[in-house]
């Protein structure tokens, strides 16, 4: 589940929508990608190289969308357009750190349930 993105500008901060459980990401281990973006779903495909333990690099397709219109603050659009710019993973305290090109910015995820 999403915690916010976490924006290079210090006049942004960290962004987190209204609802970020609403938010989820789940990587298949055939390399497809499917995405909860508040109340539109995602499909793609991953591709992680040099992976260890605790990170690598991470090239994400976007595929199919589906195009509601979310509340107020809804992140959806944005996502799904930065989907295509993640360069790298980390993972650290059992959270995935996902990092936009040119140091853009970082999304943060949580496992989902667990409650922090």
């Amino acid at each position: 589940m999403l915690v916010g993105f976490q924006s290079p500008d210090d006049a942004i901060g960290t962004v987190v929508p209204p609802r970020p459980d609403r938010y989820t990401l789940n990587f298949g281990a055939d390399g497809k990608l499917a995405a909860q973006l508040d109340c539109n779903r995602a499909m793609g495909s991953w591709e992680a190289t040099s992976p260890s333990a605790t990170g690598g690099s991470l090239a994400i397709k976007g595929g199919a969308m589906t195009r509601a219109m979310c509340g107020p603050g809804a992140m959806d659009n944005r996502i799904a357009a930065d989907l295509g710019r993640i360069r790298s993973y980390t993972l650290r305290d059992g959270r995935l750190y996902l990092a936009l090109e040119a140091d853009a910015g970082v999304y943060e995820f949580r496992p989902g349930g667990t409650g922090g």
